[in-house]
């Protein structure tokens, strides 16, 4: 499976309002594809799992979520490589990347979606204050973007738990263009091996998950600017869709 780390970027802080909107939205991209998913938190500590279950019917698609707070967690648990928290600590694309793996894995979810990073008020590890990583595992292979979040401690978790959302949302995205139609499945979660996209499902009722329909392909307007794109059976990266920063 093939991963990339786009370049860090600046990013505005999304209105917390969106959260539950990109919540529905995201449910139910991925129950029109059969898709379940489950996510492993650090600096978000749940608001990303709670997040997705005030939608109803989200037990059609969560399968559930990690806390993993303290680093020995993400070692222990999510079986992030322990050397590696070692030497770079926690707030790290590939820690990020294995942590969303490793939740998918874990609870057996095709989808993985993982956040680290600092919250606040001040520096941690080294890294300021709204330093955040945010990463997706996928049966198409695994996405990470590092963020650079504004404001204070309670508004650096909700952008990142909007963030993260949509970067599943991005995903889903480029799966639709890849394997258009009412939806894909897939054989194997995203902590195995990237698979193909498999035959097409029948497609379900957007109203089992919140009611917001998935199946225009379109990715909302109030969703942070990310885009990815599927470039093989096992390549996924990911690119921004008009502030690329150098």
């Amino acid at each position: 499976m093939a991963e990339q780390s786009p370049q860090a970027e600046a990013q505005e802080v999304p209105a917390a309002s969106t959260q539950v909107d990109a919540a529905r939205f995201l449910l139910s991209a991925a129950e029109e594809r059969g898709l379940t998913l489950a996510v492993a938190e650090s600096l978000t500590g749940g608001e990303v799992c709670s997040t997705l279950v005030s939608v109803p019917g989200a037990s059609a698609v969560v399968v559930g979520g990690v806390v993993a707070y303290a680093t020995r967690v993400k070692a222990e648990v999510l079986g992030v490589d322990a050397a590696r928290l070692e030497r770079t600590g926690p707030v790290d694309g590939e820690v990020a990347r294995a942590m969303a793996q490793g939740v998918a894995r874990l609870l057996g979810a095709a989808l993985g979606l993982a956040t680290t990073g600092v919250a606040g008020p001040g520096p941690a590890d080294g890294h300021p204050a709204g330093t955040v990583h945010v990463a997706v595992a996928s049966p198409w292979g695994t996405v990470e973007r590092e963020l650079h979040l504004e404001g204070d401690r309670e508004a650096v978790r909700e952008a990142t738990t909007t963030a993260v959302v949509a970067l599943a949302v991005a995903v889903l995205d480029a799966a639709s263009a890849r394997c258009p139609g009412a939806g894909c499945s897939t054989r194997r979660s995203a902590g195995a091996a990237a698979d193909p996209v498999t035959g097409p499902r029948p497609p379900h009722d957007p109203a089992t998950v919140g009611g917001l329909s998935a199946r225009d392909g379109a990715v909302p307007r109030f969703l942070p600017d990310f885009r990815v794109r599927i470039t093989s059976r096992d390549r996924t990266e990911t690119t921004d869709r008009g502030n690329e920063s150098s």
